[in-house]
């Protein structure tokens, strides 16, 4: 793995779980609130940073020596959570 491969990886697997912090802190605060409108937004912000997760996961597998991910589930991962994202 070179430098590019490996500064890639480890900025697309902060950029998931700082979005995905974020998100589930929008979703969370529904219940203070009860405004419909926190959850869908938290999803929506959860959703589209999933475009990043195969990226974040193929990383982690390379680290710990299981190769990386394949490519159809690359793409599925990648491309199964946007339409939820764009609905809400």
């Amino acid at each position: 793995m070179d430098i590019v491969d490996i500064l890639q990886g480890s900025l697309s697997l902060v950029y998931v779980l700082i979005s995905f912090i974020i998100g589930f802190t929008i979703i969370s605060k529904y219940s203070k609130y009860k405004n419909r409108l926190y959850v869908l937004v938290g999803m929506c912000w959860v959703m589209l940073s999933t475009l990043w997760l195969p990226e974040a996961a193929s990383f982690l597998m390379s680290l710990l020596g299981f190769g990386t991910l394949d490519i159809g589930w690359y793409f599925i991962i990648g491309n199964a959570f946007v339409p939820v994202a764009l609905f809400c």
